[in-house]
């Protein structure tokens, strides 16, 4: 995929690196804030590890600039499916996974890249090959509804239903970088080109593609935070429905993604 627009274009130069991976443009990130740092800089599972307070749970909103940036995930050139959340979790197995699986951290990176491989996973995280990360476990939780109406309705394997699933949908991060809960303040949330570029790639790019019914978007975190038109193809969750974010099929979200993989929602 030609890396035509902003977002891709500073993606596809960014070059990850241990202990600091942010995308020039974020350097707010790593100024104090009211005498704090907002960020963690592990360079691998060890270092991480080897602090003695390494997930003290006041620490949980610090953002994990070890980790590679997730802004995106799967094909954003043939999605149908886009899902807007906030920013990637964390789980100890994030630095593991990094630091001692080369074909996981290539396959990061080539997410980054938009190197789509042929009859492969484009949605990383649901490639049976990383079944034990937080990624493949989260993803498919959330989805399991719609893995399972594939498996009967066409009669897939569950391999193939997270290999169909996978070549239609897409997610894009608000913020790119891991935390375990996040919380960023304002003047720095503003100041992030990751995030206005993340903006300015759905306003540009996927909301004409929902208004001529090419795709779909759902915003399972922070609708007001995305500021998208009211339209069919767009579904932004509410407040309380936003703190499960469930894509069941009897919810808005599960039942659009039914519709666009043409799926039965029953």
């Amino acid at each position: 995929m030609k890396a035509h627009h902003p977002l891709l274009k500073a993606w596809n130069r960014f070059s990850p690196r241990k202990g600091s991976n942010i995308l020039n443009g974020d350097e707010k990130l790593l100024e104090p804030y009211k005498g704090r740092s907002l960020v963690h800089q592990y360079s691998s599972f060890d270092s991480y590890i080897a602090d003695p307070n390494f997930s003290q749970p006041e620490k949980a909103h610090m953002l994990h600039l070890g980790l590679i940036p997730v802004p995106f995930v799967g094909n954003l050139q043939s999605a149908k499916v886009f899902i807007l959340m906030l920013n990637p979790g964390f789980s100890e197995v994030d630095y593991y996974s990094e630091t001692h699986c080369s074909d996981f951290r290539s396959a990061l990176v080539d997410s980054l890249r938009q190197r789509i491989h042929p009859n492969d996973f484009p949605m990383i995280s649901l490639n049976p090959r990383f079944a034990w990360t937080g990624g493949y476990r989260y993803w498919s939780a959330k989805l399991d509804k719609v893995l399972m109406a594939a498996c009967k309705h066409r009669r897939f394997s569950w391999t193939d239903a997270l290999r169909f699933v996978s070549r239609n949908l897409a997610c894009i991060e608000l913020y790119p970088y891991h935390s375990r809960s996040f919380h960023l303040p304002a003047s720095v949330k503003n100041s992030l080109l990751s995030a206005k570029l993340a903006k300015t790639y759905v306003h540009d790019v996927l909301v004409p593609k929902a208004r001529s019914g090419a795709a779909t978007i759902i915003v399972t975190r922070k609708g007001s935070e995305w500021d998208l038109p009211h339209h069919r193809n767009i579904v932004v969750y509410n407040s309380s429905e936003s703190r499960a974010a469930h894509l069941t099929l009897n919810t808005s979200g599960g039942r659009k993604i039914s519709e666009f993989l043409n799926l039965p929602v029953s």
